[in-house]
C-alpha cells in the first residue's frame, strides 16, 4: 500500500512539472507573439515613409531641413528624405542622459537644450544658420508630447518661426494622440512604450 502511495505520489509531482514546464513556453510563447504584435518592420517603415512623405506634398510643407534629436529619428529622416525630388539636410542630435558625467561632453559646435536634470539634447549649432526655413523635426517614438512641446518653444526662443516647425514621429502612445500636444505627422500609435522598432524597444527619454 505505501508503494502505491509513494508512486501515485511520483506521478503527482512528475505531472506538476510538466504543468509547470508548459505554462512556461507558453508563456515565452505569449510574450514573443504579444511583442510581434507591438512591432514595426522595415518593410513598413518604408511605406510608411511613403506615407508621410505624400502628406507632407499635400500639405504643402516640403522641408528645407531635418532635425533629429538623436540617432533612432535619423534613420526615419534617411527613408523620408528618399522620397523627395531633392537632398534635404538632416541635421543630428545627440540626446544624452547621463548626470554624472554630462558636464564633461562640451562641444563647441553644438547648443545644449536641457530636457530636466538629467537629460540634455545637443542640437548641432549650424541649424541655427537656417532660421528662416521650413524644419521638419523627425523622431521614432513620443510618448507624452512634452518632449517636442519644449523642443518647438526652444527652436522658437532661437529664432526659428512657429509655423515652419512641424514634427513626424513614426509611433505615438494614446495618451499624446488624445492630448493637445500631438505631432502634426505621425504612423502607429500604441499603449505604451512596450513597441519594438528593427533598433530596439522604444526609448521613453
Amino acid at each position: 500500500m505505501r508503494d502505491v502511495s509513494l508512486l501515485v505520489g511520483l506521478i503527482g509531482a512528475g505531472i506538476g512539472l510538466v504543468g509547470v514546464i508548459i505554462a512556461i513556453y507558453y508563456g515565452r510563447k505569449a510574450d514573443k507573439l504579444q511583442k510581434l504584435q507591438r512591432s514595426i518592420s522595415w518593410a513598413e517603415l518604408q511605406h510608411m515613409s511613403d506615407s508621410i512623405s505624400l502628406k507632407l506634398k499635400k500639405d504643402k510643407f516640403i522641408p528645407d531641413l531635418i532635425l533629429c534629436p538623436g540617432t533612432r529619428g535619423s534613420i526615419l529622416a534617411e527613408l523620408l528624405m528618399n522620397k523627395f525630388e531633392r537632398n534635404i539636410p538632416i541635421f543630428v542630435g545627440i540626446s544624452y542622459r547621463d548626470f554624472h558625467r554630462k558636464k564633461e561632453l562640451k562641444l563647441s559646435s553644438y547648443v545644449t537644450f536641457n530636457i530636466r536634470e538629467d537629460w540634455d539634447v545637443l542640437i548641432p549649432n549650424d541649424i541655427f544658420d537656417f532660421k528662416n526655413k521650413k524644419i521638419l523635426i523627425v523622431d521614432d517614438f513620443c510618448n507624452t508630447g512634452t518632449f517636442f512641446k519644449k523642443l518647438r518653444e526652444f527652436l522658437v526662443s532661437n529664432g526659428f518661426k512657429k509655423n515652419n516647425i512641424k514634427v513626424y514621429c513614426c509611433t505615438i502612445t494614446n495618451v499624446t494622440k488624445n492630448s493637445e500636444r500631438v505631432p502634426e505627422y505621425y504612423s502607429i500609435t500604441t499603449e505604451d512604450e512596450n513597441f519594438y522598432f528593427p533598433w530596439g524597444q522604444a526609448n521613453l527619454g
